[in-house]
């Protein structure tokens, strides 16, 4: 056992195989427990706090954090700032107090609390209990059986794999299902409150499509049976008073992962570098103001998910386009062909395309949103593709403003999927697109 205490400056202090206390005071400090139940305090500053095993205690305080638990069952409090905290193996407590926090369980029956803040919460594996506390907050279940509170304010809640039970709380929320889920319940939906219901299902794209599989449930509220054998049960509001205006359809918000460069009156920019003001170039309304540059950080499980980036290779899209790889959220709609554009194709229905592939790989994507005056194309890496829209039904992202009017939809391009020929035409040349209209409206 050791108490070991850091000084003023940017320190890095390591513990011994007892039962430690280390406490870093003020600066960028790391602070390695190794193993033992150990209590770790980052003081002031930027930290990063690791646990390793054992029962340990992680106090981020101050400072914009990164704590991870290490094994076994810890308690973590990420204190103030925007912190990033990692839980690790066993059945952990996280505490996320103020600012925009992400929080992510992992492996074992996890208990987490938000706090004040936009935060992101992600369950991982095994039965996780989340609360998304006050402001608006992302909360994803991800694999097991868990229970999800939005609590206050607007947020977007959503169970994932597993038998799942969703409470949006006060506020207009959303509630996200659809593949990969097995039983989920939504416990509170309330239509007064502007709640909507966002479904992730391939080739469910508009509710014409979606009220077939809909069925009353006998007790006053509404059964959904998707194809895969996943059901969805909205309580308390059965299938006649559910309309289109109740539903948004797609996998999600457009963006663009950190270090796109995006054109604009100064040249090409990295997006992660935009703020507020800044002139964009589009194609058809030249320079717009950057009116908010949102941000979303997803951490992902190794393996398949339908949320993982898509990668555009350099001059993928024919014409040596993109200049360097694009990477982008797989809803996000790129402009087909990309010198005179006719249609804007989801990122993920280019996956036939040669260099187009997801990264299965991929453990973490920080996603930003460039939301302008109205829905344009932008010019990234060189390729043209869209900016945010925001439309009347949504989908409503947690970490915009509130009460943003709705923006026209950009050019007249038709929202298109792609369907790509099995073989390649004669003479070795790549294939060709079939671009198939698409009957569902704007998401």
């Amino acid at each position: 056992m050791a108490t070991i205490d850091g000084g003023a400056g940017d320190d890095s202090l390591a513990g011994t195989s007892g039962s430690d206390t280390l406490t870093a005071l003020a600066g960028n400090d790391t602070v390695l427990a190794g193993a033992g139940s150990d209590s770790l305090w980052g003081g002031a500053g930027n930290d990063l706090l690791y646990g390793g095993d054992g029962s340990d205690t992680l106090m981020g305080e101050a400072g914009d954090d990164s704590l991870d638990g290490g094994a076994d069952n810890d308690s973590i409090v990420a204190g103030l700032g925007d912190d990033r905290v990692q839980a690790g193996l066993g059945e952990d407590t996280l505490y996320g107090d103020e600012g925009a926090d992400s929080l992510q369980a992992d492996a074992g029956n996890d208990l987490v609390f938000a706090g004040a803040g936009n935060d992101s919460l992600y369950g991982g594996a095994d039965d996780d209990t989340l609360y998304g506390g006050t402001n608006d907050d992302l909360a994803l279940g991800g694999d097991g059986n868990d229970l999800i509170y939005g609590q206050e304010d607007n947020d977007t809640v959503g169970g994932g794999a597993g038998d799942d039970r969703l409470y949006g709380g006060q506020g207009a929320d959303v509630f996200v299902t659809g593949a990969g889920a097995g039983v989920e319940v939504i416990e509170d939906y309330t239509p007064g409150d502007g709640d909507l219901i966002a479904i992730d299902y391939p080739g469910i794209t508009s509710f014409s499509q979606l009220q077939p599989l809909m069925s009353d449930d006998g007790a006053y509220g509404t059964l959904i049976t998707f194809p895969d054998g996943g059901v969805t049960q909205i309580r308390w509001t059965a299938p006649i008073h559910l309309s289109s205006a109740n539903f948004v359809f797609g996998a999600g918000p457009v963006c663009f992962l950190g270090g796109t460069k995006i054109d604009t009156d100064r040249g090409p920019r990295p997006v992660q570098e935009l703020a507020p003001g800044d002139l964009v170039l589009t194609r058809d309304h030249g320079l717009l103001p950057l009116l908010h540059l949102c941000r979303a950080t997803w951490r992902f499980r190794p393996g398949p998910h339908r949320m993982k980036p898509i990668r555009l290779a350099p001059g993928a899209l024919d014409s040596g386009l993109p200049a360097c790889e694009l990477i982008v959220s797989p809803q996000h709609r790129i402009a087909w062909p990309p010198l005179e554009p006719r249609a804007l194709v989801p990122a993920r229905h280019l996956l036939g395309l040669e260099g187009v592939s997801q990264r299965p790989g991929c453990l973490r994507a920080r996603y930003f949103h460039l939301l302008l005056p109205c829905h344009a194309l932008v010019r990234a890496n060189g390729a043209w593709a869209e900016s945010l829209l925001v439309t009347e039904a949504g989908p409503r992202i947690p970490f915009l403003p509130r009460g943003l009017a709705p923006v026209p939809m950009a050019p007249a391009l038709p929202l298109v999927r792609a369907t790509w020929q099995a073989e390649a035409p004669p003479l070795g040349l790549p294939p060709e697109p079939r671009l198939v209209q698409d009957d569902r409206a704007p998401a």
